[in-house]
């Protein structure tokens, strides 16, 4: 029969706990006295707060002569430089100060003013040295922890995690085996006080960090660390030494390095976690989760939890995506991205100070491991690499249209796309629109006949010039107007409408012609400020276009004409239908809203009615921007938790930008540009 023992003492300024299982009660007690002896004696030897400790001793000499101590003091003072050097300083037992080591003469020497503290790792290391006494007397299974800070267990223990605002439910769980695990965090959501940043001698900031390690003594330091270092730093550092292993809490928990599997018990956001309350006592976690807890069992379900986000591209667009993901409950931002410095400051703002940021997608994609999905917002000439290595790393994608650069760059995103099983979507917002799917429908229903054309305007007065502090971000702000980085107004504007003109079609078009001028923003660009593009499809259909940054008049619009009528949309506000004079009536006509556009009267669309419907209440528009592109991101996360169809893939994004493409060459070699089918697949 195994006896399971378990003894507590004050020390070490906390409670020391151990539990201890054999199968000899006499002797197991025996044992645990003895574990427990060993740490009151160590902290007569590492308490700066008693002046006969060897650390006073240490402190009263500071700045007039090395000390000699203990060989096993000398030993954690090493362990403790070593840690220091390996965190860059975020966990430093002098707090800055100068301090050095003489490993002949086992003596330690500080600078005049200095003074040592061991209370962020004196824990772990007398936990440690408990350990050892226990195996010395033959317990191989055995769980000890101080003050719920520090756990180090002998043998394979599972652990719970406990939310401090409500003791009663549990975060997460996991199985410690002859490792040690340590917390570090906030207290009930105030400042910490007890944790400092030494490179500023002040609190730190961070919410909870936990530290993996082989002794205690190491998590011990590592937790106090990692909550000042951040989860990027200490990902680094658990790189940089094997077998060591973190996990940081902010809006979410983020585990890194040579961690244990978390089953998270949560379906919302990981809520904080405290020092005291990481564990209200290893027996008691034990007990918690004793049944049914399998170390090699799956991850428990995520359910429809937020998919975790991260934003590359911090631009105009990519802070329109971001402020509609904040706005998104499906959606919870880890990280943005952007080499700008000006740019990346405007999107932490905006996402709030726990999101993490970065100026290389890379680092983003190596750091953040637990990003989901990314959402690709960067200048068009560089969604190649982006997308690509977002797929490489596993992650879902979001890319911004047009989709690429090139036929041959738009190409290798479908196929990376299709390959790698991950859900793409590109931004063909409308696709993702109220209206204009309610439009398709009446299309396909016979409402306006066969159709035998599509028109589609942009009209804008702008520049599309951004405002230059430093002349040599010249050609990195306003890469849309140099033909090295942009197609022009047809691949950056015209590729929405091309979309929707295959959309409607159902194909994509064969060849192309146009002309472009640069008529009015003479400033050194190299791109049209006018274009008109026509496209021929198959069966004779044709789609034109016109596109101006010089006047706004008629503003934004696309017009389907059929054999029995017309449908005008007017951007995301309204969609009106036009019957020809011999077209049979549908019977929902008599109860639509009618109104007149010069002398012709429309049949309102209005994708929200029924035909009993008032029809003036307007649909919904979420606040910060357009409602398009609302939806088209909760369509994106709504396909990566529930397998839904994205309502623009790869693929269509692929043929979008390439009947763009085409209709620049067109223009440019001023010839009609025939488009090879293989292009298209």
């Amino acid at each position: 029969m195994t006896a399971v023992l378990r003894l507590a003492r004050p020390a070490m300024a906390t409670v020391v706990e151990l539990v201890v299982t054999g199968p000899d009660e006499r002797a197991l007690r025996a044992a645990a006295e003895e574990a427990l002896g060993e740490v009151e004696r160590l902290e007569a030897q590492l308490s700066r707060f008693r002046p006969s400790s060897e650390i006073s001793r240490i402190n009263a000499l500071a700045g007039r002569e090395p000390v000699p101590v203990e060989p096993r003091l000398f030993a954690l003072l090493e362990e403790a430089r070593a840690l220091a050097a390996l965190t860059g300083g975020a966990f430093d037992p002098a707090l800055g100060a100068p301090w050095t080591l003489d490993a002949a003469a086992r003596a330690v020497r500080l600078g005049e003013g200095a003074a040592l503290d061991l209370g962020a790792i004196g824990k772990g290391w007398a936990l440690d040295r408990a350990a050892a006494v226990l195996r010395e007397r033959g317990v191989r299974r055995a769980l000890l922890h101080a003050g719920h800070s520090t756990i180090v267990a002998l043998g394979a223990w599972p652990i719970g995690l406990v939310d401090p605002r409500d003791g009663r439910r549990r975060l997460a769980r996991l199985v410690l085996e002859d490792r040690a695990l340590s917390t570090s965090s906030v207290h009930g959501g105030r400042a910490p006080g007890h944790v400092v940043d030494p490179s500023t001698g002040r609190p730190a900031t961070g919410t909870a960090a936990w530290a993996f390690a082989p002794t205690g003594a190491v998590s011990d330091a590592l937790a106090t660390a990692f909550h000042v270092l951040g989860p990027a730093r200490a990902r680094r550092v658990c790189d940089a030494r094997p077998g060591l292993g973190g996990a940081t809490l902010g809006p979410r928990l983020r585990v890194f390095g040579a961690a244990p599997r978390l089953e998270r018990e949560s379906a919302g956001p990981v809520p904080l976690v405290t020092r005291r309350s990481f564990l209200r006592s290893a027996a008691a976690a034990a007990a918690a989760f004793a049944v049914g807890l399998d170390a090699g069992a799956a991850p428990a379900a995520r359910g429809l939890d937020p998919v975790t986000c991260a934003v590359i591209g911090a631009g105009e667009q990519g802070r329109l995506l971001l402020a509609q993901l904040t706005r998104l409950k499906s959606a919870r931002v880890a990280a943005v991205c952007d080499p700008y410095s000006p740019h990346l400051r405007k999107a932490i703002a905006l996402a709030g100070r726990n999101v993490e940021s970065y100026t290389d997608a890379a680092h983003l994609l190596d750091e953040e491991t637990d990003v989901e999905a990314v959402i690709v917002a960067t200048p068009t000439h560089q969604h190649t690499p982006v997308a690509l290595a977002a797929l490489k790393a596993g992650r879902h994608v979001f890319c911004e249209a047009p989709l690429a650069g090139s036929v041959a760059d738009a190409q290798t995103i479908a196929r990376a796309a299709k390959e790698s099983g991950r859900v793409f979507a590109v931004g063909h917002q409308r696709r993702a629109s109220k209206l204009f799917p309610h439009a398709l429908t009446h299309i396909q229903g016979g409402a306006i006949g066969s159709i035998l054309q599509v028109r589609a305007q942009w009209h804008k007065k702008t520049s599309w010039r951004r405002a230059v502090p430093d002349a040599a971000d010249e050609r990195r702000l306003n890469w849309r107007l140099y033909r090295e980085t942009s197609g022009g107004l047809l691949v950056e504007e015209g590729a929405h409408a091309l979309d929707l003109a295959a959309w409607w079609f159902g194909a994509p078009p064969v060849a192309a012609s146009g002309i472009g001028s640069l008529a009015h923003w003479k400033d050194g660009r190299e791109v049209h400020d006018n274009v008109q593009a026509l496209l021929e499809y198959p069966e004779g259909r044709q789609a034109g276009l016109s596109l101006s940054l010089s006047n706004s008049y008629g503003g934004e619009w696309e017009l389907v004409f059929g054999t029995e009528g017309a449908i005008l949309l007017l951007g995301q506000a309204k969609g009106l239908l036009f019957r020809e004079a011999d077209a049979v009536a549908a019977g929902w006509e008599q109860y639509a809203k009618k109104e007149m556009l010069g002398a012709f009267r429309g049949l309102v669309l209005d994708a929200d009615a029924t035909k009993y419907a008032a029809h003036d209440r307007p649909p919904p528009v979420p606040d910060g921007g357009s409602a398009d592109t609302f939806y088209e991101l909760e369509r994106f996360l709504e396909a990566v938790r529930g397998g839904k169809p994205v309502p623009c893939d790869a693929a269509a994004g692929m043929r979008a930008v390439t009947s763009a493409l085409g209709s620049a060459a067109a223009i440019e070699k001023r010839a009609v540009h025939t488009f090879d089918p293989a292009q298209f697949e």
